[in-house]
């Protein structure tokens, strides 16, 4: 008996919503509705789309199988990149505290008996030998403090606490604070309606008063330092800026001084070790933010650095203090 027209048109609704069904990873074929269809050319036609189901199911369940392995084989690779990377970065930091610690033992002794040996000897030494002294204990001198500012390095982040950090009470707090260079170098600091931010008080201190002390020291010749310090909230963060008048940077030097040990000058012109600006970018990474610099030769720079505003979020920290004034 040949079906009828209407009995085709439901056949094929049917087929039509089991293939967008089986294309979804799903199907209400069954072997018992194939063996109650009577038509033999419907039959085949829904045995084939069972089977085409069931080597959709195997190609499927194969596929998550191999993603599955691919996805366990990338996290732990991933994991133990990361495990090995914090390994390596314990060490060196380890590495690095325990290096200039037991460096700063010899040093003062070579410093001690240097100043020993200067003042009992002072009448029976010639020039030339008043001159090596000199130099020996300039040197101990600058090595104590290249020390001392490496240690400092390697502190940073290793016990931070996050505070509710109110800026222009750090900032008035550091200028009472760096009194005697404010007042040595005559230096206006300008600064009004700052944030108070969730970060790490000791760390964001430290960094403030690094941008500060270098604007004073790279001031110009004859011109008293004016410094002015903002901020302005964007998307997800706040972004700081700390501008100066001074000497100004070469462009060709500003991707290089945020590194360890970077000078551009001699010491004879300026004192320092080339690691404070290091130090802020050190601080600012601790703070998932980012640190640039504009600068212009004889007009000044501003050092640009942002600190996102929902900190905690970022670092999985959720005790906070409020920051002791």
């Amino acid at each position: 008996m040949k079906p009828s027209n209407q009995n085709n048109d439901k056949f094929l609704e049917l087929v039509f919503s089991e293939i967008m069904a089986i294309s979804k990873g799903s199907t209400n074929i069954t072997p018992e509705i194939i063996a109650e269809t009577e038509d033999d050319m419907q039959k085949s036609v829904l045995g084939g789309l069972l089977y085409l189901n069931q080597d959709l199911d195997l190609y499927r369940a194969e596929l998550r199988a191999k993603m599955n392995e691919l996805e366990r084989l990338h996290q732990g690779e991933l994991q133990a990149k990361m495990v090995e990377l914090e390994k390596k970065n314990k060490e060196l930091i380890q590495f690095n505290y325990i290096a200039s610690h037991d460096l700063q033992e010899p040093l003062r002794t070579v410093t001690s008996f240097s100043k020993i040996l200067a003042k009992e000897n002072h009448d029976k030494l010639d020039q030339n030998g008043k001159d090596y002294l000199h130099f020996i204990l300039q040197a101990s001198q600058r090595m104590q403090l290249l020390i001392h500012e490496l240690l400092d390095y390697s502190r940073i982040g290793r016990n931070k606490v996050l505070a509710k950090v109110n800026c222009n009470e750090l900032l008035e707090q550091l200028e009472m604070d760096m009194n005697a260079a404010f007042s040595e170098n005559n230096t206006q600091l300008n600064y009004q309606e700052l944030p108070t931010l969730v970060a790490y008080s000791t760390e964001l201190r430290q960094l403030f008063q690094n941008l500060l002390s270098n604007a004073i020291k790279f001031k110009q010749k004859d011109i008293d330092p004016i410094i002015h310090i903002s901020a302005t909230q964007m998307n997800d963060h706040w972004l700081f800026k700390v501008k100066d008048n001074g000497i100004g940077i070469p462009e060709k030097y500003l991707e290089k001084i945020f590194g360890i040990f970077q000078r551009l000058h001699s010491k004879k012109k300026y004192e320092g070790t080339g690691i404070g600006l290091a130090h802020c970018k050190k601080i600012v990474d601790l703070h998932n933010g980012d640190i640039w610099i504009e600068s212009e030769l004889n007009v000044g720079s501003t050092f640009h650095f942002t600190i996102p505003i929902n900190l905690t979020s970022k670092i999985n920290e959720h005790d906070l203090i409020e920051e002791e004034n």
